[in-house]
């Protein structure tokens, strides 16, 4: 990454979501890919994002997913639910959010 004004660079990344039991077992694990193009110290815009999960107890279900950028920021969204006999007892949803400021930093 150059820190000199007006360069131009490209970064990607991820962020990743892990859910896991009282034991601390892992039962699934929701992860947001974005990559960014920037002008050092004057803008930055998310170029392509996208999403995976994985899960590891078959309880568990995903539905809904789905990803978007704007500006520096990609987006990504998701609902797991724990299901026993077809019954939710467990629902949490994903809004999961990476983002690429002026001077190519990720957060």
């Amino acid at each position: 990454r150059s820190d000199n004004p007006n360069s131009r660079g490209s970064v990607s990344d991820y962020k990743s979501y892990t859910y896991t039991d009282s034991s601390g077992e892992v039962e699934w694990v929701y992860t947001l890919y974005g990559t960014f193009a920037y002008v050092y110290g004057t803008s930055s815009t998310c170029t392509k994002v996208s999403y995976d999960y994985s899960i590891y107890r078959d309880s568990w279900e995903f539905s809904n997913g789905s990803c978007s950028r704007s500006g520096g920021t990609a987006y990504g969204y998701g609902t797991f639910k724990n299901k026993i006999f077809g019954i939710t007892i467990k629902t949490v949803n994903i809004d999961a959010s990476l983002t690429c400021d002026i001077y190519g930093n990720l957060s």
